[in-house]
């Protein structure tokens, strides 16, 4: 009995994913957390954020770190008067939060281009990522945006195979297909083929070109920092 919770207690220490014999896939609690079809098959057994794991840092507040009341009255403002986990996690460096505040806020809701095509964009590096707690607020957005769950659900169809190159689903039109596509090079290449920027150039003029890969560029960032500190989605 006391060997069977030794071992017990020695295997509850373990990260997400990593059983005494070695890394293992997902945690079934994340894959459940989220439709299957949303699920990028070809990056699931990497280490991913879940809604279970702990944040590497702890969640700023005022008593361990007071922050001017200006700056935290803004980004509840926002969000619509509540924190998020991300805000919990930036407000530990004024100038980040100040800065992010304001840059995002634009990115998110002041440029011109099709808020729709941005969002499918960002959804795209979320799901390419697997920055799961990106995926869990922008999608919404992209439905609020217009768009709707049949192409939601072709995003994750064609992601699973490799948009760098091709993106045809019948719920994408021409113009979502190659702001995927563009996404997928932009987050994985990082270098864009001529010929992909060149159709780009025939669909869209130069600011929506500027704004959409600002977008895509803004959202590869927060992947990333949400990803190395584990911020998990609000429950």
């Amino acid at each position: 009995m006391e060997i069977f919770l030794l071992c017990f207690l020695w295997e509850s220490t373990l990260p997400i994913g990593v059983s005494p014999h070695g890394r293992v896939p997902f945690s079934p609690l994340y894959l459940n957390s989220i439709p299957s079809s949303f699920i990028n098959h070809s990056v699931i057994d990497q280490p991913r954020i879940t809604e279970t794991q702990i944040m590497r840092i702890p969640a700023w507040s005022q008593s361990l770190k007071a922050q001017p009341t200006d700056l935290v009255d803004a980004i509840k403002a926002r969000r619509g008067g509540t924190l998020i986990n991300l805000d919990h996690t930036l407000l530990w460096s004024e100038p980040v939060a100040r800065g992010w505040n304001v840059f995002l806020k634009e990115v998110r809701t002041g440029l011109g281009t099709s808020r729709k095509l941005r969002e499918i964009g960002i959804c795209t590096v979320a799901l390419l990522t697997g920055a799961h707690y990106e995926y869990h607020h922008h999608a919404p957005d992209f439905l609020a945006a217009g768009g709707t769950q049949a192409e939601l659900d072709a995003l994750a169809r064609v992601v699973k195979g490799d948009p760098r190159h091709s993106v045809s689903d019948p719920a994408l039109d021409e113009q979502s297909s190659l702001v995927i596509q563009y996404a997928a090079q932009m987050t994985q290449d990082v270098h864009i083929q001529d010929e992909l920027f060149e159709s780009l150039k025939r669909h869209f003029d130069t600011t929506e070109i500027v704004e959409l890969t600002t977008a895509i560029a803004t959202y590869n960032m927060v992947a990333r920092l949400l990803l190395a500190l584990k911020v998990t989605p609000e429950s």
